[in-house]
């Protein structure tokens, strides 16, 4: 999954491991594996990868409410989004598609590029959207 950072695969690769069949996956039951391995289970980095996860489309996350845990409903089980998917995180058909660069004035003094198909869909256009709110950094109170 070429689209996701370094934490966000790692935790991929953790769920294919440790969860490959499930279909609804509580963010609880998922800081116990990381805890079986040994392995750091911060709550929060799991919450805004299962938000980048579900931006991709690969399913959909779910905050606790009313009893309920949060959790992420996968599209279908783990090891079916991998082989479906492949290399590159989402799903879609294989024709070569032209892409596009769009320079966008993030805030003053800082540009940035955005790279698109030149065929992107409004679904996938949310998709961008959504997995882009996943990723602000706040910076700790001092």
């Amino acid at each position: 999954m070429n689209y996701m950072n370094a934490e966000a695969r790692e935790l991929w690769g953790h769920i294919l491991r440790r969860h490959p069949q499930t279909l609804e996956l509580a963010v609880d039951d998922l800081v116990t594996s990381l805890r079986g391995e040994k392995r750091t289970a911060d709550r929060n980095a799991i919450v805004k990868n299962l938000r980048a996860y579900q931006g991709m489309g690969l399913g959909s996350f779910k905050a606790g409410r009313k009893g309920h845990q949060s959790r992420m409903k996968w599209r279908m089980t783990p090891n079916a989004l991998n082989a479906q998917t492949g290399s590159n995180g989402v799903a879609g058909n294989t024709s070569p598609t032209r892409l596009l660069d769009f320079p966008v004035l993030l805030r003053p003094g800082l540009s940035i590029t955005v790279t698109l198909p030149e065929d992107l869909s409004g679904d996938e256009a949310d998709r961008v959207a959504e997995y882009i709110r996943s990723l602000p950094i706040r910076k700790p109170a001092p």
